[in-house]
């Protein structure tokens, strides 16, 4: 068997958007947790009527803006945020491994856990569609699907090995990480980026 081995790390998450952030603020027993942002897109008014109060959110995370978080004009059109995250994420474990140094990207396989594709991406355009009667983007389309990320992160990285998106609810990522581990165990890829968004 071929031994496996985690080389790179990457992370967007709501106590850090790297690895050092996040272990950081971990070790630190830092919550993400906070009060619900009224600014959340689609929110509707002062009360929305929601059962809860508290949510998780990613901070700082601005692709626009923040040349570490940056996107081509394609990939920043073409996906929801939940997707960037996962694209930026894959680029940061890329950037720390070396992978693309060390591998033809023919033989590199790129596994991805999303479970439900670019939900605030399908809210929107139901949104627009049934309250306002107004035209769905052509992009909507392919911003939710749950695909999305996998197939990004192989066009940003050059990789042309198996692509594929799991999809098993919150334990996709997990799923996705096991598929490249046995993938690369058993010679189907020479090397994989994995995880999930």
């Amino acid at each position: 068997m071929i031994r496996v081995a985690v080389t790179g790390l990457g992370c967007i998450t709501p106590i850090g958007n790297t690895v050092a952030e996040f272990r950081e603020a971990m070790y630190a027993g830092r919550s993400g947790i906070a009060s619900f942002d009224r600014s959340f897109p689609g929110m509707m008014g002062e009360d929305a009527g929601l059962r809860f109060k508290t949510t998780a959110l990613v901070k700082n995370f601005d692709p626009a803006n923040n040349p570490a978080q940056k996107l081509s004009t394609g990939i920043a059109a073409s996906t929801d945020t939940s997707a960037q995250y996962g694209i930026v994420s894959a680029r940061q474990a890329v950037e720390a491994s070396g992978v693309l140094q060390h591998y033809d990207p023919s033989t590199m396989a790129v596994i991805i856990g999303c479970g439900c594709g670019g939900r605030a991406a399908d809210e929107e355009a139901n949104r627009g569609l049934y309250t306002r009667n107004a035209r769905v983007s052509p992009l909507g389309i392919v911003r939710a699907m749950s695909s999305s990320g996998a197939s990004n992160i192989a066009i940003e990285t050059g990789v042309t090995g198996p692509v594929l998106n799991i999809s098993t609810a919150c334990a996709s990522g997990t799923h996705a990480i096991g598929m490249a581990f046995h993938m690369v165990r058993s010679g189907q890829a020479a090397a994989a980026i994995a995880g999930g968004y």
